[in-house]
């Protein structure tokens, strides 16, 4: 697919994944996103952050699973950006996968996200 043509089936919202042709055979093919945020941060601009609207894109332009972090996580509320991504992996667990966001600066805090969130 070229870019041109990916950028106007996701204008037109039409699924990337879907059917591929490769080697003679027509396959199924999934689309990972594997870099995903939730949330909010004062710079980092999302239309609309509701979890439901997020799930609704990813449909929208074929990617079949998002592997996220919680942007306030990576400021220095940690533990509500992880808790952010646990409630959404509880809610869509075939859909998203979690990062667990650590502040390298506290170690000790770090280690107890690690331990609550495994």
């Amino acid at each position: 697919m070229t870019t041109d043509a990916l950028r106007t089936a996701v204008h037109n919202g039409q699924p990337l994944g879907g059917d591929r042709f490769q080697g003679g055979q027509l396959e199924r093919s999934w689309i990972i996103d594997s870099h995903a945020h939730l949330g909010a941060w004062f710079n980092f601009p999302i239309a609309d952050r509701a979890l439901d609207a997020y799930v609704a894109l990813m449909d929208r332009v074929g990617i079949q699973v998002s592997c996220v972090t919680g942007l306030p996580a990576i400021g220095p509320w940690t533990h509500q950006g992880n808790a952010l991504v646990a409630q959404a992996v509880a809610r869509y667990p075939h859909r998203f996968v979690a990062y667990c966001t650590v502040n390298p600066h506290r170690p000790a805090e770090g280690r107890a996200e690690l331990e609550e969130w495994r």
